[in-house]
């Protein structure tokens, strides 16, 4: 920021409108600028003077602090309000970046572990080759139909287990 930019944004600063990036610019150049400064300084003693009733009632109530020492701290303080602004925003940002890994990572294994998800038990256990491709058949052609009333399992059923009771004998 230059000097007339400062001159232009003395108000504003005054009270308290400038962007995070607008006050860092500001605050760089006049503390190292002498003559926006002096007029940062003017403009602030104006304001603490003609401020309003209540600030003149809180102000003369307890001891008044002289304006170069109160116009230090007012600084100050905004220097150190953007800090906090700035540690903020990179917190909120960090936060943000780990909620969307997180999803990232959630989707990632959720599909993962799709692919890997168990084979169908008639592929993995053995059954007859009959039952699998009638039950792959059923799958394709969307049927809504029990599978179990098509397919006879009798025949992969242990001969000692009764069928018609469900019993062992």
């Amino acid at each position: 920021m230059n000097c007339m930019e400062v001159q232009n944004n003395l108000q504003r600063y005054l009270r308290d409108v400038l962007t995070d990036r607008e006050l860092e610019a500001f605050l760089d150049h006049v503390e190292n600028c002498p003559e926006c400064y002096e007029e940062l300084e003017l403009y602030y003693a104006i304001r603490e003077t003609l401020g309003s009733d209540e600030e003149k009632d809180k102000n003369d109530k307890s001891e008044r602090e002289p304006l170069e020492e109160s116009l230090k701290r007012h600084l100050e303080m905004s220097r150190a309000n953007l800090r906090l602004r700035k540690a903020r925003s990179l917190i909120e940002k960090i936060l943000f970046i780990a909620a969307m890994l997180t999803i990232c990572a959630l989707v990632y294994f959720s599909l993962t572990r799709r692919k890997n998800a168990p084979q169908p038990a008639w592929e993995t256990e053995g059954l007859s080759e009959e039952l699998s491709e009638v039950v792959s058949e059923r799958i394709s052609e969307n049927h809504s139909e029990d599978i179990s009333e098509t397919v006879s399992t009798d025949h992969l059923m242990p001969q000692e287990w009764n069928s018609e009771e469900g019993t062992h004998e």
